[in-house]
């Protein structure tokens, strides 16, 4: 198997795109690859980049993130949404720290949710359930889904080329989610959907506004976002205007006491200017993300 890998990535190097795109996509080929992360058993397609991405010191650092432990200690939800769940890592690390919540992981794309349930199995992660369905404004819609040629995570609904392949998925949306879910007591939400959150927060519009017992931990990227057609200096005024937002880099502090303590410098509008400046000089020719911390106001 080490050999094949080392011949797969030798051959990938040399043909490039179209390698990959002729193997997974109309070959549909797969060479599993196992990997533990501390303590977590992830298994990807290795002839795929966006599996691979996951072997990465990031990986390793999210697994031991104090914040989550935090979420469980303080606010000890009974429900945790993975929104755009790929391989099923954060939903298999969810389902681990949150033992005793409900995992819903929602991932438009069909091979990847059979990967989820591998993972699932794999880690004796009972408590997850998949849902195979773009996360929306509104459920029950059929919407396309286009798969990035080389690169799973970079799936998304609006593709920036013709050549990608695109599925058709049904929709559906967090208050849709969390209507069959009765008397939950918390809500912790991960949503990572490369430039459709607007959406994803329109869609969870009515548990957002009538329940105060949520988290949200969430992707901006203005570069992601304007490609799936939101102004992404209105999107953060919204978000700051109707909820307590923070920037979330890399790890919580090893010593965090409180999740309140994250929030002290939380984000107003007369910092809407001078943050999204700051942000997206992150990345090369103006970029930049950051993951958000939202709760509430």
């Amino acid at each position: 198997m080490l050999k094949l890998l080392f011949l797969v990535r030798k051959i990938n190097r040399v043909i490039g795109k179209v390698w990959i795109y002729f193997l997974v996509h109309i070959l549909k080929l797969k060479i599993n690859q196992t990997q533990n992360i501390n303590g977590i058993e992830l298994t990807i397609n290795a002839l795929e980049k966006g599996g691979q991405a996951y072997f990465d010191r990031g990986s390793y650092q999210e697994v031991i993130n104090p914040l989550y432990k935090l979420i469980a200690k303080e606010c000890n939800p009974d429900i945790v949404i993975d929104v755009g769940a790929n391989y099923g890592f954060i939903s298999v690390l969810y389902a681990k720290i949150f033992s005793n919540s409900s995992v819903v992981a929602i991932e438009p794309s069909k091979w990847l949710c059979e990967y989820i349930e591998l993972n699932k199995k794999r880690n004796k992660c009972n408590n997850i359930e998949v849902v195979q369905a773009i996360c929306d404004e509104n459920s029950g819609d059929i919407k396309g889904f286009s798969i990035n040629p080389v690169h799973s995570q970079d799936n998304r609904v609006e593709a920036p080329s013709s050549y990608w392949k695109k599925e058709s998925v049904v929709t559906t949306s967090i208050d849709t989610i969390l209507s069959g879910k009765k008397d939950f007591h918390f809500t912790f939400i991960k949503i990572d959907t490369q430039g459709f959150e607007k959406s994803v927060f329109a869609g969870a519009k009515t548990v957002l506004k009538n329940n105060s017992n949520w988290l949200i931990k969430t992707e901006f990227s203005p570069s992601h976002l304007q490609k799936q057609g939101t102004n992404p200096k209105e999107f953060l005024e919204y978000l700051i205007t109707n909820y307590k937002v923070v920037e979330l880099v890399g790890l919580v502090n090893y010593k965090t006491a409180k999740i309140d303590d994250l929030f002290i410098n939380n984000l107003e509008l007369s910092d809407l200017d001078s943050f999204f400046e700051y942000l997206i000089n992150f990345n090369v020719n103006k970029t930049g993300w950051v993951d958000l911390l939202i709760k509430k106001r």
